[in-house]
């Protein structure tokens, strides 16, 4: 039992968890295995937004579960030696928004584009990391912990 305790503290405190395991799979050609989850939250006129629940194939695409708007991916994408990630196509922002089936680009938001009416009011789709705001918005490749902020209003 302290064996266990000991090994889940140091996985815990490695940072493999966000880093991931780099693999060699053959001669020169490697992957990372990452598990990680990213928060995304925001509103619409005012209204919160709510992406679909279970949705989306885990180990082969952003995901949800039973948590609200929080996007899991578990598996492994091709990697250099080092461990930076050669297509991050699937940790993009867009792709998630495709697989939830939800309208996303850098001036839409689900139903709302850039200049409809929201609230009385031409309304803007806005887009923060961790409280910073970013213009990449499909393009942004989410990383774990990340909370991602998307206003439109």
């Amino acid at each position: 039992a302290l064996g266990l305790a000991y090994s889940v503290i140091y996985y815990l405190d490695s940072g493999v968890r966000q880093r991931g395991i780099v693999i060699a799979e053959a001669e020169g050609s490697y992957t990372l295995a990452i598990h990680i989850h990213a928060q995304v939250e925001g509103s619409i006129c005012g209204e919160p937004l709510k992406l679909p629940l279970q949705t989306g194939a885990p180990l082969t695409q952003p995901h949800t579960h039973n948590e609200r708007n929080l996007i899991h991916w578990e598996g492994k994408l091709d990697a250099d030696e080092k461990g930076n990630v050669l297509d991050n196509t699937p940790l993009k922002l867009g792709t998630f928004m495709d697989v939830m089936e939800t309208q996303f680009t850098d001036s839409c938001l689900g139903d709302k584009c850039n200049g409809d009416a929201c609230n009385g009011n031409p309304g803007k789709l806005t887009m923060l990391v961790n409280g910073q705001p970013t213009n990449e918005y499909r393009d942004y490749a989410w990383k774990d912990g990340d909370v991602i902020t998307l206003r439109f209003g």
